[in-house]
């Protein structure tokens, strides 16, 4: 891991330069990947209760951006089908599996982590709608992009 320094009791690493190391490693990655939430039956549960077997654990941003995961009230639908197929995506940054955040063109195959795609400056965001577009693909419209152009002519027509 990039910045993380290796305390060893025997090397002369302070061990507080290690603590402020993970810290801000933590603090990075609690930045990408928001506050980690955790669900039974689809229920959102409190941190004491989070410990269970049946629990699922997602990161915030992680289950936002998750395309086939909504919202009913506070109560997460079609998580667990949502993360069985995120497991099998690699993601196309990082080579990793786990990767649910695809581009938004039907066609296209390439899949990202949420802080994967994040680091990449080409990936274009709609905020709205919580859809990405790959770098190969950013100059195609959203569908907000196309209802707003469809609005402005029919507003203002020639």
């Amino acid at each position: 891991m990039e910045g993380l320094v290796a305390f060893n009791h025997t090397s002369n690493t302070c061990p507080l330069a290690f603590a402020i190391a993970l810290l801000s490693l933590f603090s990075q990655s609690l930045k990408a990947t928001g506050m980690m939430l955790h669900y039974i039956n689809g229920k959102p549960e409190k941190r004491d209760a989070s410990f269970g077997s049946n629990v699922i654990h997602v990161h915030s941003s992680c289950i936002e951006w998750a395309p086939q995961v909504y919202f009913v009230g506070d109560n997460v639908k079609n998580l667990k089908p949502e993360l069985a197929r995120g497991t099998k995506l690699k993601c196309s940054r990082c080579g990793l599996k786990g990767a649910a955040l695809g581009c938004y063109v039907k066609s296209c195959r390439r899949s990202y982590h949420f802080p994967c795609a994040k680091e990449i400056p080409k990936c274009r965001w709609d905020y709205e709608d919580f859809l990405v577009l790959c770098p190969a693909h950013s100059s195609v419209k959203f569908p907000s992009e196309k209802s707003r152009k469809a609005h402005s002519a029919a507003k203002f027509p020639n």
